[in-house]
């Protein structure tokens, strides 16, 4: 997050919960807005993450969507979730892909 006014900027990605594997995400990452809610946004890793305010705070609102094969990840984390977007029609119906 970027503050225009004063150019400090602020990272809202999740973060792992202590005692939990390390997350894994793309180097673009999508974030999508709720189309329902502006204050809703959803990021996708290996889970899809749901903040209901802006990016402060985030919940883990799937399981683990990846193949998570450990011998098959590589340098770059291919096992990830590439695209994401919430239903028009239906509030919190999401596709991840």
């Amino acid at each position: 997050r970027s503050d225009l006014e004063t150019d400090e900027t602020e990272p809202i990605v999740p973060r792992a919960e202590p005692g939990e594997p390390p997350l894994r995400g793309q180097w673009l990452a999508h974030f999508i807005l709720s189309p329902h809610d502006p204050d809703v946004l959803y990021h996708g890793m290996q889970y899809v993450f749901r903040s209901p305010d802006r990016g402060e705070t985030w919940e883990r609102i799937s399981p683990d969507l990846s193949h998570n094969d450990p011998d098959r990840l590589g340098d770059i984390q291919f096992q990830t979730i590439t695209a994401l977007a919430e239903s028009p029609l239906a509030e919190g119906l999401l596709y991840a892909g």
